[in-house]
């Protein structure tokens, strides 16, 4: 079992029969695949690398064949932390003969820079012998992009929905209140009184408001002239 947590470790050009056997039969499939595919024996070590592989991550597959691809590709979070091998997904396919299925991790290339990918790591069986891992994986770079693009239109749409909603609000609360004033300062129900006199004047109110008669209000000041006169324009056409 390998359980690598640095950068140092024996490399060697010796690579299963398996592996050879599988990369002649099936060179121009490997060649001519769009996603990146690799081998991986039991200590860790590239057995192959196809063309995709290499323009993806920029290595030549002989720089990668016998070496351990986990400390070439692998060795680090995006935030710069280590990536220990013994917790590496593609390394525990072969360790306990599951398919392992990631999409949320990225592989570093030759120029040192990390690209996102997503990736299957299959363990390889030789007579019932786990002998290593393939690991097909691809570029998702654009997709990534996409989805932060995507991302920050949403959060901008929704920081714009609500600023809608706080001036649908503002504006409720001013048209309440402006309704308000109005009610208080023209609504004949607002005068006071329940004397047959002051039931006598809203009643003659509501008779004229709605004709196109000429109203003369009289009385000694202080009366309420002014409240009647702004009853019936509240009430009227």
């Amino acid at each position: 079992m390998l359980e690598v947590c640095n950068h140092h470790h024996a490399m060697t050009n010796s690579i299963a029969p398996v592996f050879q056997e599988f990369t002649r039969q099936n060179q121009l499939l490997l060649n001519a695949a769009g996603e990146g595919i690799y081998g991986v024996d039991t200590e860790g070590r590239a057995t192959f690398v196809n063309s995709a592989a290499e323009r993806i991550l920029g290595w030549r597959a002989d720089e990668l064949i016998g070496r351990n691809i986990h400390l070439a590709i692998h060795h680090s979070h995006t935030d710069g932390s280590d990536y220990c091998a013994k917790i590496c997904p593609i390394f525990a396919a072969f360790r306990d003969g599951t398919v392992r299925r990631v999409d949320n991790e990225s592989f570093w290339c030759r120029d040192g820079h990390a690209i996102p990918v997503e990736y299957t790591s299959t363990p390889v069986f030789d007579q019932e012998k786990l002998v290593g891992a393939v690991v097909i994986f691809r570029d998702v770079s654009e997709r990534k992009n996409a989805e932060i693009k995507l991302h920050s239109t949403m959060e901008e749409l929704r920081e714009a929905l609500e600023q809608v909603k706080q001036l649908k609000h503002k504006l409720e609360l001013e048209n309440a209140y402006l309704q308000q004033e109005i009610s208080e300062g023209f609504n004949s129900h607002h005068i006071v009184g329940r004397s047959p006199a002051v039931q006598q004047i809203n009643y003659q109110i509501q008779l004229v408001a709605p004709t196109v008669a000429t109203v003369l209000i009289t009385g000694e000041s202080g009366t309420g002239k002014e409240l009647i006169a702004r009853a019936l324009h509240a009430a009227s056409d």
